[in-house]
């Protein structure tokens, strides 16, 4: 069996005070893990991520309706794979972002993410360094260093943001202004490190964004040939609006 860890369900566990990464999925060396389910669970106080889906080898995997509260690290870590459900979760105050990755043809929706900004870790609500054929709606979050955020760091292979729509979410600051004086941005892609990596084909429309302080939407780019079939429209902005930093091109805002 190509997946021989497969359709299991795990629920209604708490799982706390454990050093290292609390749900792991996928060994080092299994090819990979098929329609697992993470449901129902509390997972709290752990020293590292509370869920990680470590490789590109999974498939199908649903973390649903848990609470993710006090880890050392991540909430939910996505190192790949493919058509994975992250719904209905309770994710605040974990030392680093509350989930971070990337994969092919995700759904992110009905989360409810906050009050993660007080660590030095640089601490995002999604951290998504490639996306694609995905959608991220209906969630809500707010107080993180930055709410959405994706780019590729140095020295990463050359992936891309494309085949995306980002609609009906809430994203804003409270605590992080006031506690820090914190800015964040509401969208942020950043292409700035890999000259070859694309944002093409996104749809960003149908969101709330509140007193984000620095720019609502940034798509920052090296080149204008980065950027292509990039549509923002009907978004609500309080305070601050869409900033196209550096070269962009094939964008369209409308009824905003």
């Amino acid at each position: 069996d190509a997946y021989p860890r497969s359709f299991v369900r795990f629920e209604g566990v708490e799982i706390r005070n454990y050093l290292g990464a609390a749900v792991y999925l996928k060994g080092y060396h299994d090819p990979g893990t098929e329609d697992l389910q993470i449901v129902n669970n509390y997972i709290h106080h752990n020293g590292g991520d509370a869920i990680t889906l470590r490789g590109e080898g999974e498939r199908n995997a649903l973390i649903e309706n848990n609470e993710i509260y006090a880890n050392g690290t991540t909430a939910i870590s996505v190192g790949g794979g493919s058509g994975h459900i992250i719904r209905g979760n309770n994710i605040h105050y974990n030392g680093k972002d509350g989930v971070r990755g990337g994969g092919d043809s995700l759904l992110i929706e009905y989360n409810v993410m906050y009050d993660q900004f007080h660590t030095d870790q640089h601490q995002d609500a999604l951290d998504l360094e490639w996306i694609t054929n995905s959608v991220i709606r209906y969630n809500t979050i707010s107080d993180f260093t930055q709410l959405i955020y994706g780019g590729l760091p140095p020295g990463e292979p050359t992936r891309n943001w494309e085949n995306l729509e980002i609609y009906g979410n809430t994203l804003y600051n409270n605590r992080y202004w006031s506690v820090k004086g914190g800015e964040s941005q509401g969208i942020f892609i950043d292409q700035r490190f890999i000259a070859e990596a694309q944002m093409k084909n996104i749809k960003i429309h149908s969101n709330t964004f509140g007193w984000t302080g620095y720019g609502a939407i940034w798509l920052y780019s090296q080149s204008a040939s980065q950027i292509s079939g990039i549509a923002i429209y009907n978004n609500i902005f309080t305070d601050k609006g869409p900033d196209v930093t550096g070269n962009g091109s094939g964008i369209t805002s409308n009824y905003n």
